[in-house]
């Protein structure tokens, strides 16, 4: 997603920084500018514990996607909507 104040050109940088200070994969790293959670996202890929903060709305719902979860979601609940629709789910 492209965003104006995007930090995406900086995360080898930041990445660069973090490692300097011997803070290893595990630790926790905040976000606390979000935005479309580029940064939160390198860090959670390196194995930090991440924690993401911003005002807007929609920043919230992309940290919610990319960096509370953890797996594929599943969306079992529309397996009945989506047979009705199509006749059969495998």
């Amino acid at each position: 997603m492209r965003y104006y104040g995007c930090k995406g050109k900086l995360l080898d940088f930041l990445g660069e920084g973090v490692a300097k200070t011997g803070i290893n994969s595990g630790a926790i790293f905040c976000d606390l500018f979000s935005g479309t959670t580029t940064v939160a996202r390198y860090f959670k890929q390196k194995g930090y514990t991440v924690y993401a903060n911003d005002f807007l709305e929609f920043s919230y719902s992309l940290a919610r996607t990319y960096i509370k979860n953890n797996n594929y979601p599943i969306f079992e609940g529309l397996h009945g909507i989506v047979a009705s629709v199509n006749g059969s789910i495998d």
